[in-house]
């Protein structure tokens, strides 16, 4: 492991990031960052009895997701008391994988600190290679690590700060969606969930997610069967929003073709007992595995094997440039007890194939961006543990509302096909109170929409966005830098409706680092990247405390 003095710069941000990483912060489990966050700020006013701040919401034993989120605020320092705060957010939560050959926990997140062969310095989290270590969470850690630093600077004059940090945002956007508006008095807001040093952000997408849950029919296996287990892995996978134009493979829509392949080329008569892949609605799932079950006859498994290789060898030649990692194997197993029926199989495997899969539509007026996809995250077949329901899980993403709709609409058409006519649009803002573990299912199923969150459009009169087109131009020419609206999504989407529906006009914008392959075990920050980060943040600040 590498000094932690040179990981990167500045030490104040890089002392708090190295302490979140020690700690549990999976979405939804973010207690012990929170606590982390008060920690530091009651240190900070015990060390500066004349400059403390002010926790303007903290409750540690809430469960609500809006209830968990942070509020701080510290006045300006004389002759600026009067200006309104600037809004600093990040969200505490991360995503939280780890790779097919990590023999690890998560947390503490052991930090590697690299040179790639272009000598770009990069800090990722744990294991050298490919397929070993964690996230690192940079994803958002190095925001509130750069929003904490930024509030519990002692040194020098300054304006007022507040400081929101949320939960959730990695699952459902939870905080960001139900926490108090009125806890904020600031109108200029800066987001540090970016992950391009030179690009400023000041649009993302909405979006929502649907879970196909469907009633099989099992049957049981016979003696004589053979089963077999057909693994995919090393896949790059990425991020729902960021990497769903780069054409890498899904893993579950992968293994779906070599089923129908080994059924309708290869003629192979199997009944599925179990398929498994992906772990995050927001990540393009980078493995799956599925057990196959069928009659023996002589070297019909040795058979299978072969065509999984010719099979396999194609796919692998197709994604070649995006997923050099592509691996897979396929191991005879013991029979397990149940199997789907023949219908069931079929069934299952087609609506795989049938659920759209990748970007949908482009913005007219802005040539390369993804206006509108659909990631198919998760699949969870297990007749052991789940005999009674298989589970698909989709996320969709747009910035417009209109064509998010239409991908509602696409997916009821898909379930229709397949006998699915009952449809539950659970409640945006109070879908906790709705969720249940148990529906009554009609016909074969229900497909259920849920955790709908808004688009946040672009200003292209934002005095804030022109103040940070400044700075970039000044800190890092003004021919290195771009403005762009992004596919993911932000908080920022909520937070500014919020306001809207207040009667408030936001002014706002995204920052960060430069940060690679989020939400995958290959999760990476390039680390000189944050000082210059650090530096647009305060030039931003200043500047708005003198224009205020």
């Amino acid at each position: 492991m590498s000094n932690q003095e040179d990981y990167f710069e500045p030490k104040s941000v890089k002392d708090i990031f190295v302490d979140i990483t020690t700690k549990p912060h999976c979405s939804e489990d973010e207690d012990a960052v929170r606590s982390y966050v008060i920690s530091v700020v009651r240190k900070f006013n015990e060390e500066n009895s004349d400059k403390k701040i002010t926790i303007v919401h903290y409750d540690e034993k809430a469960t609500d997701p809006g209830e968990r989120v942070i509020v701080l605020r510290r006045e300006g320092s004389e002759g600026n008391a009067d200006k309104l705060p600037v809004i600093l957010q990040a969200h505490m939560d991360m995503v939280c994988v780890k790779g097919q050959d990590a023999d690890c926990d998560i947390f503490p997140i052991e930090l590697n600190k690299y040179q790639d062969e272009r000598e770009v310095n990069w800090l990722k989290g744990g294991g050298s290679k490919q397929d070993e270590g964690t996230t690192l969470g940079a994803d958002d850690g190095i925001g509130v690590a750069t929003a904490l630093a930024i509030i519990t600077n002692a040194e020098g004059d300054h304006g007022p700060i507040e400081c929101l940090f949320t939960v959730q945002e990695e699952t459902d956007m939870g905080g960001a969606r139900g926490f108090d508006i009125l806890l904020l008095t600031g109108v200029k807001y800066i987001n540090l969930d970016s992950e391009d040093y030179n690009i400023i952000t000041y649009g993302s997408a909405g979006g929502s997610g649907a879970t196909y849950k469907i009633t099989p029919i099992l049957k049981t296996i016979p003696a004589e069967n053979t089963t077999a287990r057909i693994t995919l892995e090393g896949l790059a996978g990425g991020h729902s929003g960021v990497n769903i134009n780069d054409g890498n493979a899904n893993a579950i829509k992968v293994l779906a073709q070599v089923n129908s392949k080994l059924r309708r080329v290869k003629k192979l008569d199997f009944n599925i007992v179990r398929f498994s892949g992906g772990s995050k609605s927001n990540a393009i799932p980078n493995s799956a595995s599925v057990e196959i079950t069928f009659k023996s006859a002589h070297h019909l498994y040795d058979n299978l094997k072969n065509w999984c290789e010719e099979i396999f060898r194609a796919f692998k030649k197709e994604y070649r440039a995006t997923d050099p990692n592509f691996a897979w194997s396929v191991d005879k197993i013991q029979n397990p007890e149940k199997m789907l029926d023949p219908v069931s199989s079929n069934n299952l495997n087609d609506i795989l194939l049938d659920i759209p899969h990748g970007p949908l539509k482009m913005m007219g007026d802005r040539p390369g961006i993804v206006e509108t996809s659909t990631n198919l995250a998760i699949v969870n077949a297990n007749t052991d543990t789940n005999p009674g329901q298989i589970e698909i899980i989709c996320s969709n993403r747009s910035s417009s509302d209109s064509s998010l709709d239409a991908v509602e609409e696409m997916h009821k058409a898909v379930a229709r096909l397949f006998g699915i006519k009952m449809f539950l649009q659970l409640d945006t803002v109070n879908e906790e109170e709705v969720v249940k573990d148990e529906y009554v299912m009609e016909d074969s199923g229900i497909l259920i929409f849920s955790g709908r969150y808004p688009a946040w459009e672009p200003n292209n009169d934002s005095k804030l966005l022109k103040m940070a087109e400044g700075t970039y131009c000044e800190v890092y020419g003004c021919e290195n830098y771009k403005v762009d609206v992004i596919h993911a999504g932000l908080e920022c989407g909520w937070i500014v409706k919020k306001f809207k529906d207040a009667g408030k006009e936001m002014d706002c914008i995204a920052i960060g680092p430069t940060i690679k392959t989020p939400h995958t075990w290959q999760e990476r920050l390039e680390t000189d990247t944050v000082k210059t980060f650090y530096e647009c943040v305060t030039r931003i600040i200043d500047k708005i405390w003198s224009e205020s």
